[in-house]
């Protein structure tokens, strides 16, 4: 692929995530752990269910969220994002 077509394709990338919030770390964990999964389908799918082991083997692993902030402790803020640009007439 072109490096022109690499560097649209990223830059398309970094507009999605930060449209979906991704800078947020409860989001980017919930879209990273989805993105996770659909991409352990062959092998949820090819799982042995006649005993718990290898089902917790593979929930085990998945990404998690990150820990809650402690009691009296400010929670990190999210980096700033920027808005998509709005269309401009022709």
């Amino acid at each position: 692929m072109p490096a022109r077509r690499v560097r649209k394709a990223e830059h398309r990338a970094h507009r999605a995530l930060t449209r979906a919030g991704f800078a947020d770390p409860a989001t980017a964990t919930a879209i990273l752990r989805q993105v996770q999964v659909l991409t352990m389908t062959t092998a949820l799918a090819r799982l042995d269910y006649h005993s718990p082991d290898a089902a917790q083997a593979a929930i085990a692993s998945l990404i998690t969220a990150p820990p809650a902030a402690k009691p009296g402790q400010a929670p990190l803020p999210a980096p700033h994002t920027r808005r998509p640009r709005k269309e401009q007439p022709a």
